[in-house]
């Protein structure tokens, strides 16, 4: 049987519709999704999201004597070259956090009381910055910022084995780094702007080609009804 002329003219103008661009999304939006980051994204890119993940689990014993309450806070990142952990476990009241900085020369690990530093993590090509008390955009060194105060960690590693060294940056040293994290900061924002936008961009297109499918769904039962 051969389909009606106006059947198969509507199908070709429908297909049609759907592979254009929409005609709200806005004039930057991308015809897909992009594989890679366009020109106008930000030059230093996150490789990786960070990870965020929390649970929250009430446990009582089987006579019913007591309940205990475990809550945890994981934040992880793994990109250019570095692996960052943070995580903090609470159980009924008392709480503990530990970070892990691993990659490129540095193995750092840390046990925080819980609150002490925030889980935050900017993991870009051009530095690591870590609750704004950890910093590093060099092979082997790891700043750590205290009030007012940066002290600087060298890593040695010889026959398998990991040693460090210590040594506190001048006044000027640390003003240095805290305004690379300042900088760091805002080529995360600047990232995060973007992929926003995209993300935006893209849900307008899925929206219009919801409204193309049911369109066509109306068409074809006009016809067939």
């Amino acid at each position: 049987m051969v389909a009606p002329a106006s059947l198969v003219a509507l199908l070709v103008c429908c297909a049609a519709i759907g592979n254009a661009a929409p005609t709200d999304a806005p004039k930057d939006a991308p015809k897909e999704a992009p594989k890679e980051a366009p020109k106008d994204a930000p030059k230093d890119v996150q490789a990786t999201p960070t990870n965020v993940t929390s649970l929250e689990l009430t446990e009582t014993s089987a006579a019913g004597e007591r309940s205990e309450v475990v809550s945890a806070l994981n934040s992880e990142s793994a990109a250019n070259g570095l692996i960052v952990k943070y995580s903090e476990e609470r159980t009924n009241g008392t709480c503990s956090a530990k970070l892990s900085i691993v990659g490129k020369g540095i193995s750092k690990n840390v046990d925080y009381p819980c609150g002490k530093t925030s889980p935050d993590i900017i993991n870009l090509g051009a530095g690591l910055v870590v609750g704004d008390e950890w910093f590093t955009d060099s092979n082997n060194t790891l700043v750590h910022l205290t009030g007012n105060k940066c002290q600087k960690e060298v890593f040695t590693t010889q026959d398998g084995k990991t040693s460090s060294t210590l040594e506190t940056l001048s006044d000027d040293e640390c003003k240095k780094v805290r305004d690379k994290i300042v900088e760091l900061k805002k080529e995360q924002d600047k990232w995060k702007e973007w992929l926003a936008k995209q993300q935006e961009a893209l849900q307008n297109q899925f929206q219009k080609l919801q409204q193309n499918f049911a369109f066509l769904q109306e068409k074809l039962g006009g016809l067939f009804g």
